[in-house]
């Protein structure tokens, strides 16, 4: 039985169980219990009701003035506010934005990364902001050969406040502190503790723990006391907020203009009291961000990549972001029927692997960083995906990771690729596990981020913001409110890769 025929007739069951003179209730029972065992490995209950659920039921939500979706209400209703206000997409999805990574910690913090991409109805064009940090200067592979990875040697310089605040300042038409406000309003005055959260923080515990502050802020009520409703406040992230909008009202005072405004609250950040914070923080845990790294970043608007796909354009963000998995393996596709397929037949679910596979080969030998290891020549063409589906046997899975092709040659297999990617014991070689230090940055507990947002307002434009990076394991700075993510833990070691680790370089998402 397919798992909704299954789902309905759950349903059936427990009316005809209410009718007088019938007894169903261990039939019922039983396909209750068929229904959550042929969803469990999905890690979703959908529409299936279940007290312990720690996801939201989703109902269907239409509109003709605009549409914004993120992971918490709250930040969806902070943009909707801003929409019904006269704002514009951007405005709304920087308000939104800001406010989702302050009732999100534990799956998307401030601080992080935070890839964007736009469609400007003004400038006719999708663009995107690099949102993915650089690695800090004494980031060398040397070190990392050396000491390993680790939750304080994997921070990476934050890139979400640099991504907010240069949309607001080129697209929107708000000021910083009328952006921030509804953000302010949520980490002086709370929120209320909800199931997924409590889940996420009884889940890392152990990584919480590590770190006195992080413990203090999660656990206020001690740990194992948190209960769901419990308020959430975090009135240091409150300081943090009225600190940049205080810089702001000085450049205005002083005649500056709203970008000027805007600036002034970019750089109280990165330039001020909160940088010097961090500095201060990381020397003394040993770890290696410095005030300079803080003080120097600096992001930029870029082209996106992409590709046609069954008359669709397709665009993503460059090497720094998953983008380019995807048009790797849409280029791949575009040679099948997949209608012919059918959804979700063996067939359809057997190419879709195999091609995934592949992408993932290409990816972790070619894609990294653009400004240190640019896309080979024809990487991302239709040629080369027609040369790299050759390798897909229709009766067999790969084994292993497929070997890498190389673009430039036009070969399906590069020449020296490796046969196999799995050293003994199971693990990927060159995996985090294997380097020194490696006890400290995986505790065993699987780690959970990112959160999507969404805006679309009625001239047509589209902000589309994914926000990561959370703070359990990873340390937050005391007395500010905020943390540097875990993000350069996906850097590899091998200086034969795109994506190896190096100063000043943004890694590719793992």
């Amino acid at each position: 039985m397919k798992p909704f025929t299954r789902v309905v007739a759950v349903a059936v069951l427990a009316l005809v169980a209410c009718s007088p003179g019938l007894d169903v209730r261990e039939e019922s029972a039983a396909a209750e219990e068929g229904v959550f065992t042929t969803i469990a490995p999905f890690r979703s209950h959908g529409a299936v009701h279940d007290a312990d659920n720690v996801e939201a039921m989703r109902p269907r939500i239409m509109g003709t003035h605009g549409v914004i979706s993120s992971g918490h209400y709250l930040a969806t209703q902070a943009g909707y506010d801003v929409l019904r206000a006269g704002g514009n997409a951007f405005d709304a999805g920087v308000t939104a934005g800001m406010a989702l990574k302050a009732l999100k910690m534990d799956y998307a913090g401030w601080t992080g990364v935070a890839p964007l991409i736009i469609y400007s109805a003004a400038e006719d064009r999708v663009i995107t902001r690099v949102g993915a940090g650089t690695s800090p200067a004494l980031a060398t592979l040397d070190h990392f050969l050396e000491h390993g990875k680790s939750p304080i040697n994997n921070a990476l310089i934050p890139a979400d406040v640099d991504v907010w605040l240069a949309a607001l300042d080129r697209f929107g038409t708000l000021s910083f502190g009328e952006a921030a406000q509804p953000t302010l309003r949520i980490a002086e005055e709370g929120y209320h503790l909800y199931k997924m959260q409590k889940w996420m923080t009884e889940d890392q515990t152990e990584g919480i723990l590590v770190f006195p502050y992080n413990r203090d802020f999660w656990f206020p009520n001690g740990v194992g006391e948190q209960r769901l409703g419990d308020l959430m406040v975090n009135a240091d992230l409150g300081r943090l907020i009225r600190y940049m909008m205080e810089a702001e009202r000085q450049a205005l005072a002083a005649g500056g203009s709203r970008s000027d405004g805007i600036r002034a609250a970019r750089d109280a950040f990165y330039r001020g009291d909160p940088a010097r914070a961090v500095d201060r923080f990381f020397r003394e845990h040993d770890g290696i961000v410095r005030y300079e790294d803080m003080a120097e970043y600096e992001s930029r608007w870029e082209e996106p990549l992409g590709t046609r796909f069954n008359g669709y354009d397709v665009h993503t963000g460059d090497g720094w972001s998953q983008g380019p998995r995807i048009i790797l393996m849409l280029n791949m596709l575009e040679s099948y029927d997949l209608r012919a397929l059918g959804y979700n037949t063996p067939e359809y679910i057997h190419l879709i692997s195999q091609v995934i596979d592949l992408a993932m080969a290409d990816a972790h030998r070619y894609v990294g960083d653009p400004d240190f290891a640019p896309a080979p020549e024809g990487l991302y063409g239709k040629a080369y995906a027609r040369e790299r589906i050759g390798l897909i046997d229709e009766n067999r899975a790969f084994q292993d990771m497929p070997p890498w092709g190389d673009p430039v040659r036009m070969a399906a297999v590069a020449e020296g690729a490796p046969a196999s990617f799995v050293a003994a014991g199971g693990r990927p070689t060159g995996a985090v596990q294997d380097l020194p230090g490696a006890d400290a940055a995986d505790s065993g507990a699987p780690s959970f981020d990112t959160s999507s947002l969404n805006v679309m307002d009625d001239e047509g434009n589209l902000f589309s913001l994914t926000e990561s990076d959370g703070h359990t394991f990873t340390p937050m700075i005391p007395g500010w409110g905020f943390g540097l993510g875990n993000r350069m833990g996906q850097f590899n070691l091998d200086p034969d890769l795109a994506n190896v680790m190096a100063p000043g370089k943004r890694m590719a998402f793992g």
